[in-house]
């Protein structure tokens, strides 16, 4: 007996153009975490050794914090899915100076635990991509200010890595 997942395995490795006609078709992974809580499934066949994953598009999304001069909490709310993916920052004071913060764990960024430090001299900028699996942040995204002006943009997604 096949459940639908095996019976859409076929199709699944067609769709994503590896395959004309697999066979022999075999199930590799199966894992419980995927954004609509349907178990996300790993397929192999004869001629397509690589695992194809059935997974949702999962886009990243962006919170854009500009002129930050005091804590940002719950810049983007929690969820067990969420995933910081990078983030984009400047100095940008209207006079040049230091700008230091934290991103944070947490709903509250005074209480949260402060995962990435950043000090951005003057007219300095910083940009980090965690991708593609991103950093757990599932307490939500907050960003803890501690010295200066600066604009921050966060890249986020929800769903497993």
């Amino acid at each position: 007996m096949t459940t639908d997942s095996e019976q859409r395995a076929p199709e699944l490795l067609k769709r994503n153009g590896r395959v004309a006609e697999p066979n022999n078709v075999r199930l590799t992974a199966v894992r419980p975490d995927s954004p609509d809580d349907t178990p996300q499934l790993d397929y192999v066949s004869d001629e397509n050794p690589v695992p194809v994953r059935d997974v949702a598009d999962r886009a990243v999304d962006y919170d854009i914090n500009d002129a930050v001069t005091a804590d940002v909490d719950g810049a983007v709310p929690a969820s067990t899915g969420l995933r910081l993916m990078g983030f984009f920052a400047r100095e940008s004071h209207s006079t040049a100076d230091v700008a230091t913060f934290e991103i944070v764990n947490g709903a509250d960024a005074s209480a949260g635990d402060a995962v990435l430090p950043i000090e951005l001299s003057a007219n300095q900028s910083a940009r980090e991509w965690f991708g593609p699996h991103g950093i757990a942040f599932p307490q939500g995204i907050s960003l803890d200010h501690v010295a200066g002006t600066f604009d921050c943009t966060i890249l986020y997604r929800y769903g497993p890595a």
